[in-house]
């Protein structure tokens, strides 16, 4: 099946979307609900279902105040009237109206959302013949930048807008004229706009007077400490094409508006800006690229079973809602004919195929009411589907989509969460929770049968350079090839999964160890000829692979994925694009390479051979620096006197159960050194120590903490514990009695590497830390991804309502720390800041 791009193709087939128009609306991420001229809910989008707990099923045909009945009465009640019987919109946002917003939300919901809505509309809209409304409802990712003044701007909004607008008044010519008009300040401030502009964007006129600039023209939020809003609006109207900005519409939709400057003839701080609506002049290829964009995005994340079929009656594509319905993997099924991949049946056993009808039949087909999905291994599944056919510019029928889903709203749901709990985001491959579940049906196996498996873990080389070189953008697109590359090489009846940031697995099921040999070798000679085409460039990788049979000797999958990454470290140092292979039967490799490091490790405890670098903690902004605040970092000495970095050591050190004594011997090390005379002299030191999950797991620790201390001068507020996420939640009773008793002491907590790992803002709730460390896999490319920036902001933003401090770990550049500044982050540390090194160089 081709889908075919010209205008014709595209509106031949118009008449046969309206049965994804349901599936975008509940993909989108705000809400959306539609009232008919009673009141009553017509749509009610997933959205909707997630932040008010009220499913879509027990919404529709119920009037909005038998739903949220605390908005009775209320001013959100009566705008809902008035949309209805007057036709009026209304919209609140975040920064002219937060008590609004957080009346409402409080009225509609459970009070569980982690981020703040940004704006309310409720919009006349005809329903049925009569005149209903379009009620939407906003959440952005929190940004605390822009709105550490909200309350101050709602308040000075309606208290200035009349006398602001006396002194601003436009010309008559100006009030009357055909084209959008609004004078802005050189700080960016709206302080006048004509009738024209309020009609072509739904504002009223005291929404936008007084207010950003750039609420009107969102491209401008990117740009906070600008001193000349007309220098910037300039500069983007040169960057545009033929002097063209989008424009945000009060209800959302963008417009496209050729802007112009001219000085103010009133006011030298003024400036005009003339906008004229183009919205309606591109082209029929504007509008295809657009479809095609807003189909490939339904397709993926539309909560939706889709199927793609040729004209024969082949798939072609299922996407991945699809398979996990199906319980298929990505590739299978393909080529394959639709009734032995989807199998359904009606109440009577009697075999349904609304594909076949619709390509029989040339129109769209829907299945009986009681129709049964049959997947081998589950229970039948009551579903409901509709077949379209779809026709080439010739209108002939070259192929069908089959868009299928449960009955029950709730499995719906399910289906869609379930995929992204078990799958890589950037890959759409399964992640590292999916492989475990494989490998413990895998090992489960070969209790009950002669199957013998393979599991081989890959290690990408120059993913780093390749990040480094073309951005992020080229790194995941890497990614994304060498899953394709891997899916390619082994076929769809193995598992394909990414595990970590440039690792790969490859569960081959059934599969003898000579055979394994081979596949894992013709992976190694695929990626030696592989190479990235990046822009100007074509960039080279390379990849290490260990292998770990899976037999009746197995142990759990811990145990497999474990003894892989082992071999695997085994095979890297034997060089790039090397295959480590090796069987239970093999006793020389059992214990591996980290085995080597444990008789080092005893030695260098015996020996006193550790020594401790610090790198420096800083205050940003304005916040005071009432100590000097450092992290402690251990090196391990080697015979020859050499330092060897922690990341090969401690693996070892945490596998063979040595890591208690490291902690004990840093514990031991920085409060002997706070005891000394030079380091007494400074009082406002304070030292951050790592903790492992063994040591907080230690009821032992405590009191050996506290001995040491009794026989010190160090005041316990010089000390700060620093405990991971995953420690932490992992042994959280423990966690939690360890951090009580010793904060009674004075000492300070914080919560490392935060956002890592299981990241449950309900645990951190109940974990009374001082600070919380976001973890620097969000800060190294926060300057170039969207989805890092919202997370550190959001976190950022909670931990300071939680009344946490926050570090931000990992700073690497001057623009990671310039905008964690204007972010509000407390305090940083990194390479950019100063490299760990021994505390005497700080003390001059």
């Amino acid at each position: 099946m081709r889908l075919e791009s010209t205008d014709k193709a595209a509106c031949s087939q118009a008449h046969d979307s309206d049965h994804l128009v349901l599936a975008v609306i509940n993909n989108q991420t705000q809400g959306s609900v539609v009232l008919d001229h009673r009141g009553d809910v017509v749509i009610w989008n997933n959205w909707m279902a997630d932040w008010t707990g009220i499913a879509g099923t027990q919404a529709v045909g119920r009037n909005v105040e038998v739903l949220a009945p605390a908005i009775t009465g209320n001013e959100y009640a009566r705008a809902i009237k008035s949309a209805i019987e007057l036709g009026k919109s209304v919209t609140w946002s975040l920064e002219m109206d937060p008590q609004r917003l957080d009346a409402i939300e409080a009225a509609m919901t459970r009070g569980d959302r982690l981020l703040p809505l940004t704006r309310i509309s409720v919009v006349p809209l005809p329903v049925e013949g009569q005149q209903g409304c379009l009620l939407e409802f906003i959440e952005a990712p929190f940004n605390p930048v822009q709105l550490r003044d909200v309350a101050a701007t709602a308040k000075s909004a309606d208290k200035h807008v009349h006398k602001e607008a006396e002194n601003n008044r436009f010309p008559v010519y100006l009030e009357s004229s055909e084209v959008a008009v609004l004078s802005v300040d050189t700080s960016g401030i709206i302080r006048e706009v004509n009738e024209r502009l309020l009609i072509q964007t739904g504002y009223s006129y005291q929404q936008l007077i007084d207010t950003p600039v750039r609420l009107l023209f969102p491209t401008l939020s990117d740009s906070y400490d600008v001193d000349d809003y007309r220098a910037l609006l300039a500069s983007k109207i040169k960057q545009s094409s033929e002097g063209v900005i989008e424009a945000a519409t009060v209800s959302g939709e963008t417009r496209a508006f050729k802007i112009s400057l001219f000085p103010s003839v009133s006011r030298q701080d003024l400036f005009v800006v003339l906008c004229e609506d183009v919205s309606g002049q591109s082209g029929a290829e504007d509008t295809i690229l657009r479809q095609r964009e807003l189909l490939a995005t339904v397709y993926n994340q539309v909560a939706d079973g889709i199927a793609l079929l040729d004209g024969n009656g082949l798939i072609e594509q299922i996407n991945p809602v699809g398979l996990a319905m199906l319980g298929k993997r990505s590739g299978q099924g393909q080529q394959m004919p639709v009734e032995t991949i989807i199998n359904m049946n009606d109440s009577e056993g009697r075999d349904i195929n609304p594909c076949r009808e619709a390509l029989n039949r040339g129109s769209p087909c829907s299945t009986p009411e009681s129709t049964f999905l049959l997947v081998e291994g589950k229970e039948p599944t009551h579903i409901t589907g509709i077949a379209t056919p779809l026709r080439d510019r010739h209108n002939q029928i070259n192929g069908c989509v089959l868009v299928f889903r449960t009955v029950e709203e709730s499995r719906r749901v399910s289906n869609r969460l379930s995929w992204q709990a078990d799958h890589d985001p950037v890959t759409q491959l399964p992640n590292r929770r999916f492989l475990e579940d494989q490998l413990v049906r895998a090992i489960e196996a070969t209790h009950t049968s002669d199957q013998v498996h393979v599991l081989l873990y890959i290690d990408l080389h120059n993913f780093s350079l390749v990040n480094d070189t073309g951005g992020r953008t080229a790194g995941d697109t890497l990614l994304r090839e060498c899953g394709r590359l891997l899916q390619q090489v082994v076929g769809a009846d193995h598992v394909v999964a990414r595990i970590g940031n440039d690792e790969f697995a490859v569960l081959l099921l059934n599969c003898p160890p000579e055979e394994a040999r081979d596949i894992a070798e013709e992976i190694l000679a695929q990626i030696k000829s592989f190479s990235f085409p990046w822009q100007e460039r074509r960039l080279k990788i390379g990849a290490n692979i260990g292998a770990e049979v899976i037999d009746r000797e197995t142990g759990s999958e811990i145990d497999v994925l474990v003894a892989a990454a082992s071999s695997c470290a085994n095979a890297k140092e034997s060089g790039r694009n090397r295959l480590f292979f090796r069987q239970h039967q093999d006793e020389r490799q059992v214990s591996g390479r980290m085995s080597q490091w444990v008789p080092k490790i005893s030695e260098a405890l015996e020996q006193d051979r550790f020594c401790v670098y610090y790198q420096p903690i800083v205050p940003l902004g304005n916040y005071a620096k009432e100590y000097d605040h450092y992290e402690a970092l251990i090196r391990m000495i080697d015979e020859s006197g050499q330092l060897v970095a922690p990341g090969k050591f401690i693996p070892a050190a945490e596998l063979y159960g040595l890591i208690d004594d490291i902690d004990r011997w840093t514990v031991q090390h920085v409060i002997s050194e706070l005891g000394t005379e030079k380091w007494r002299k400074k009082s406002n030191l304070r030292i951050s120590i790592n903790l492992s999950g063994v040591t907080i797991s230690n009821e032992g620790f405590k009191d050996y903490l506290l001995d040491l201390m009794d026989k010190s001068t160090v005041n316990p507020h010089q000390l700060q514990f620093e405990i991971t996420e995953t420690a932490a939640i992992r042994e959280f009773d423990r966690a939690l009695d360890l951090i009580h008793v010793l904060k009674a002491k004075g000492f300070y907590f914080s919560l490392d590497d935060f956002g890592s790992g299981l990241s449950s803002f309900g645990y951190l709730k109940d974990l009374p830390v001082d600070f919380l460390k976001i973890d620097g896999s969000f800060i190294r490319n926060m300057e170039l991804n969207d989805v890092d920036f919202s997370m550190v902001s959001t976190i950022n933003h909670l931990a300071h309502i939680m009344g946490i401090a926050t570090i931000a770990e990992c700073v690497e550049n001057q623009t990671q720390l310039t905008m964690l500044e204007q972010m509000g982050v407390d305090y940083a540390q990194g390479f950019f800041i100063d490299v760990p090194q021994p505390m005497k160089n700080f003390m001059g």
